[in-house]
């Protein structure tokens, strides 16, 4: 049985906090909390501060099923991003707890309007099978770096680059579009025509700084810098292959950031970004480790009249189509282009994710 957390389980989370995994890497690196913390300070799940937390105590077979999962929703985003899961794989029957608690979890998610929820996990293909058996999708992976030495703080000088506010959303949609995989945006919600780039997307637990290098009124790259207590953490956009133009983002990001505290420096590079690696390594960055992305599309089921779910039974005359209407020697009859092979997959996944009315899986490997 899993169930909203409460004041009696907070010792029951204290005990299994120590065996763990998170699942944020980004809130980790720059402002992390206890998950007893966490579970705490939302004691209603979803509001306040957009926190959930989930439990399982129960028994099967004989044996125990303990564990816990926290969720944090996405201010501004139809979103939410997992945080941690307990226990971890190494726990007995771990499996069968992370499936029941990722379903519940997202079902719930479902029911507060989220359409998405995502996931950073280390590139373990153990911890990648149980996610993706529970319909979560692989869409990115990315490496972290970590700048060695602590250098003091430097001076924002750098020749165009200006706040993100001082470009239009327009622009900053455009240089997310050319430098991002098609797969990466249908992942990450931003392949609609009105819909903000993620790195737009507001956070309340570290201070965001969005910075923009703009030549002749173009938009060439974009870094965020995002800054807590225990540290700081930026992300590129453009082509990571101009190392002149990046190198330029990444020393102001790296000045920004220490003018707020002189905490670790950390940037996180996607694997389909080439040429950051090199330049990274250049400035003084080394590696540190790998994650997984992943997300999974959560459908909401609706109720609908009867009298509009079957409009099939209402006479009305229709046009027949004809062989030759379809126009099969080419595209001339209006046939739709097929979709490229990535999106194929993309759909698929999200097909084979969400299939209609399947049953509730009681037990899950």
């Amino acid at each position: 049985m899993v169930r909203p957390f409460g004041l009696r389980d907070a010792f029951f989370v204290h005990r299994l906090q120590k065996r763990g995994i998170w699942l944020a890497v980004d809130q980790v690196l720059v402002h992390a909390h206890s998950p007893l913390w966490i579970a705490l300070t939302a004691p209603i799940p979803w509001h306040v501060n957009g926190m959930a937390t989930y439990v399982m105590r129960t028994r099967r077979q004989g044996r125990r099923l303990d564990g816990f999962i926290q969720v944090r929703r996405r201010w501004d985003r139809a979103e939410a991003d997992l945080v941690f899961i307990s226990p971890d794989l190494g726990a007995e029957r771990a499996p069968e707890i992370w499936h029941r608690l990722l379903q519940y979890c997202c079902r719930k998610a479902g029911d507060n309007g989220v359409q998405r929820v995502y996931a950073s996990l280390p590139d373990d293909r153990e911890e990648l099978g149980v996610f993706r058996e529970a319909g979560f999708s692989l869409y990115a992976r990315e490496n972290i770096f970590r700048l060695k030495l602590p250098t003091m703080s430097g001076f924002l000088t750098g020749d165009g680059i200006r706040a993100a506010y001082e470009v239009s959303d327009w622009q900053l949609r455009r240089l997310y579009m050319q430098h991002t995989p098609r797969l990466v945006q249908l992942a990450e919600g931003a392949s609609g025509g009105d819909t903000l780039p993620p790195f737009l997307s507001d956070v309340d637990w570290a201070v965001v700084q969005n910075y923009v290098l703009v030549e002749d009124q173009e938009a060439y790259g974009f870094i965020q810098v995002l800054s807590g207590r225990d540290g700081h953490l930026l992300r590129l956009w453009g082509d990571t292959m101009d190392s002149e133009r990046m190198s330029r983002l990444l020393g102001w990001g790296i000045a920004a950031a220490r003018e707020q505290s002189m905490r670790p420096v950390y940037c996180a590079v996607r694997d389909y970004q080439g040429g950051l690696r090199a330049l990274l390594e250049e400035s003084g960055f080394e590696y540190v480790g790998q994650r997984a992305r992943l997300v999974k599309h959560v459908v909401r089921p609706e109720q609908v009249p009867v009298g509009n779910a079957v409009p099939a039974l209402e006479p009305r005359t229709e046009a027949i189509t004809t062989v030759s209407g379809l126009g099969v020697g080419g595209n001339e009859g209006g046939v739709p282009l097929p979709l490229r092979v990535e999106e194929q997959q993309f759909v698929m996944i999200v097909k084979d994710a969400h299939p209609a009315r399947q049953p509730e899986v009681p037990v899950a490997g």
